[in-house]
């Protein structure tokens, strides 16, 4: 083809006619330039494809994060009622020395010894931070809500976890400073520890402290953390074309 035209160039300047190798060059011109927007037009949607596919599987990623930290709050909905009932047994004073002797009542010898951590993950909402020029903008509404769901309801998450542990530390921490019975070691020591219970007004002061950490705060925040995850799940995968319905939404 090149040699196609450099024979007509040739001819045209043999035969002298200027104007029509002027019109021929700029023809030329016109049809290099042409070939040259095609090339970058080509290469040009070559690299939006691959940026939407890229950004597609990120948001296929942060679906699947939320599939697994709405997963993640069911635990304390599990945790606390099975406890809730035992906790209001203790502040209502309806437990006796043989419940705690029998053992028949779940929970009750250790109510306020342990928790569980709400473990939340955002690596793939961090991924997509790090990818936000390229986010189409039909996009844009759900990455908002990303950003409610991970910067507002996940913090107070984080700090319920951490308020909870510290009230279990803490009191940890005065039992065994303050009393000798608190790692109970033999029958004697034992008794003392149930007749604390059954007895000191402290003790279900610590049960009620430990009911606001629990269920009026960490179990709350887990749940709202949850209802906007699941409507962020649902937004999302509208726009992935998914479904929008999952299991982990029923408990």
């Amino acid at each position: 083809m090149i040699n196609f035209f450099r024979r007509i160039r040739k001819k045209l300047i043999a035969n002298n006619k200027l104007v029509k190798y002027l019109v021929y060059a700029t023809g030329e011109i016109v049809l290099i330039v042409i070939g040259i927007l095609i090339a970058l037009s080509l290469n040009n949607r070559n690299e939006q494809r691959k940026t939407e596919a890229r950004i597609e599987q990120i948001f296929n990623d942060v679906l699947d994060e939320l599939v697994s930290n709405i997963e993640e709050t069911r635990m304390p909905m599990s945790y606390f009622s099975r406890r809730d009932s035992v906790i209001e047994l203790v502040l209502t004073d309806r437990v006796t020395l043989e419940d705690y002797s029998s053992g028949n009542i779940p929970y009750l010898n250790n109510l306020i010894n342990f928790y569980n951590k709400v473990n939340l993950t955002q690596n793939a909402y961090n991924n997509l931070n790090q990818q936000l020029d390229a986010v189409p903008d039909r996009y844009r509404p759900i990455v908002s809500e990303l950003d409610e769901l991970y910067n507002y309801n996940k913090a107070f998450v984080e700090e319920t976890n951490e308020g909870i542990s510290k009230f279990i530390s803490d009191n940890q921490h005065y039992g065994m400073r303050n009393y000798p019975w608190f790692y109970t070691r033999t029958e004697a020591e034992w008794k003392q520890k149930i007749h604390y219970k059954l007895e000191d007004f402290r003790y279900n002061n610590d049960v009620s402290e430990y009911r606001g950490h629990g269920t009026y705060n960490q179990l709350r925040m887990s749940l709202m953390f949850r209802t906007k995850a699941i409507s962020c799940y649902k937004e999302l995968a509208s726009l992935l074309d998914q479904p929008v319905h999952h299991d982990s939404f029923t408990f």
